[in-house]
């Protein structure tokens, strides 16, 4: 018996007692796989065969969600929301960008006289993010534009063959993902510094901040629309722990975009510094940066005073207004209290 017939047999016998989504998609990637066997394999090249069982695979995922997502229609001819009834009408197509690629399904509307808006339950029960992206693939979205821009994202989602999500979708993404985390930060960082770990073989901690200047899309800064005049300096900072030895163990990082005075994120930085040293009280705390006038002023002065008012204070009109790094850009190693200044 053939590959291909031995394949559609098994699936055909053996998956009938599967729900109607999934027996179809299960039969669609056995057809895909007789076409893929009963193509010229010896002299087709590996990379060209990987690429249609991963188109064979992505086309099977999507053909089962589709079915599972049109499956939680259950048919209600009406429903009751916020006190008002809503009528059935004309089903319309909806479209999800989940990890696999973008899929189209059918579900129903639901419309009420009073109501401009239709509501559409499938819709909210799939707990979609901006861009119609499920969770997951909003997920790896947010990250892939957290380690590069939105248009540098887009090619590799390109070159993946899963999911291509656009660069504007990208990008009311992390807008929107900006405004939840302002409202939950607090208690979001709490939980996040308690899982954090600090290297066992620390002996030191660096905090540093700088800035970076980044072009504003128009409208977007006070400067006006022009590009020469809409430049504005964004904002980072970094925790470093060392060991005894000045190598660098792990670095916790964050960035702020154009905010005067760099506020938030010096207060985050005095917030990780207050953290980790309640922890570890032994280590030796260092303040890193280069000659900016504002760089220490201000809460994060105050606080690294009073985390490390024995050790600063001496050193204090050296290390908060100094060039800290050396000017012709060797290193100083980081040894146990030792204070880098210029």
């Amino acid at each position: 018996m053939s590959v291909e017939s031995h394949t559609a047999d098994i699936f055909a016998k053996e998956f009938l007692h599967l729900p109607e989504p999934v027996r179809r998609a299960a039969m669609e990637f056995a057809r895909l796989a007789e076409e893929i066997c009963r193509s010229d394999r010896q002299g087709m090249d590996i990379a060209e065969i990987e690429q249609h069982v991963v188109s064979a695979v992505a086309a099977t995922g999507l053909m089962l969600l589709k079915g599972l997502i049109e499956e939680r229609d259950d048919g209600a001819g009406s429903i009751r929301h916020a006190g008002k009834t809503w009528h059935r009408v004309a089903p319309s197509r909806g479209t999800v960008t989940c990890l696999l690629g973008k899929l189209e399904y059918e579900r129903p509307l639901y419309r009420c006289r009073s109501e401009r808006r239709s509501l559409c339950p499938v819709d909210d029960s799939l707990g979609l993010l901006p861009g119609s992206m499920t969770r997951p693939a909003g997920k790896l979205a947010a990250y892939m534009v957290s380690q590069c821009t939105p248009r540098q994202s887009g090619l590799i989602f390109d070159r993946s063959g899963g999911m291509a999500p656009s660069v504007s979708s990208m990008q009311r993404l992390m807008g929107d993902l900006h405004w939840a985390w302002q409202g939950i930060e607090e208690d979001a960082l709490d939980d996040i510094r308690s899982g954090q770990e600090i290297p066992a073989g620390a002996v030191s901690v660096s905090v540093s901040l700088d800035g970076a200047m980044v072009l504003l899309r128009p409208g977007e800064g006070p400067g006006g629309d022009g590009p020469e005049r809409n430049w504005r300096e964004a904002a980072c900072g970094t925790l470093s722990f060392h060991d005894a030895e000045g190598a660098c163990l792990s670095t916790i990082s964050s960035g702020r975009m154009p905010q005067g005075g760099k506020t938030d994120l010096k207060r985050w930085l005095a917030q990780e510094c207050s953290h980790v040293l309640k922890r570890r009280p032994d280590l030796t705390l260092l303040a890193i940066a280069d000659g900016a006038a504002d760089n220490w002023t201000s809460a994060l002065h105050c606080s690294l005073c009073h985390l490390r008012s024995g050790w600063l204070r001496p050193v204090a009109r050296n290390i908060m207004n100094s060039i800290c790094f050396p000017r012709k850009h060797d290193f100083w190693p980081l040894a146990p209290g030792s204070v880098l200044t210029s």
